[in-house]
């Protein structure tokens, strides 16, 4: 069997390679970014995620919870200026689904504001008295003995 030769390129198959005529090469992060991958999707996953996570629905007191609960607020009302450590739960509301999740605290009652019906803390914390679950503190339990 016989090759049958080309004399395709014979003009420039002896000639010096020139390079490229463009007067600013790609640098080696610019090369490289070409190949990196591609999300076509941009968010899909973090949607998924949030999609995925989970919410809690917000707990609706009893008459006699809420009644226990408000008697404990009056109690710290009396004391707020020994600034009481309180293990507080209370509900937070998510900012983007319905619900929300229960957050546990050990806090220090620095004002009850009964108008607002919230209770500031040290820390500087903020909180509704209607998203309190629970309150529990030493100063509480020696009145309920």
């Amino acid at each position: 069997m016989k090759f049958k030769t080309s004399h395709k390129y014979d003009d420039i198959i002896n000639h010096d390679y020139q390079g490229s005529n463009r007067p600013d090469k790609m640098s080696r992060q610019m090369r490289a970014a070409q190949f990196s991958p591609f999300a076509a999707l941009t968010g899909h996953h973090d949607a998924v995620e949030e999609k995925a996570r989970q919410v809690e629905s917000k707990i609706i007191l009893g008459k006699d919870q809420r009644r226990l609960l408000d008697q404990k607020i009056k109690i710290l009302e009396s004391i707020v200026d020994q600034e009481p450590s309180v293990d507080v739960t209370y509900f937070i509301k998510d900012k983007k689904k319905p619900g929300g999740k229960y957050l546990r605290q050990l806090l220090k009652i620095k004002k009850i504001n009964s108008i607002d019906r919230t209770i500031e803390c040290q820390d500087g914390k903020r909180i509704q008295i209607d998203a309190i679950l629970s309150l529990d503190s030493n100063y509480i339990n020696r009145y309920f003995e």
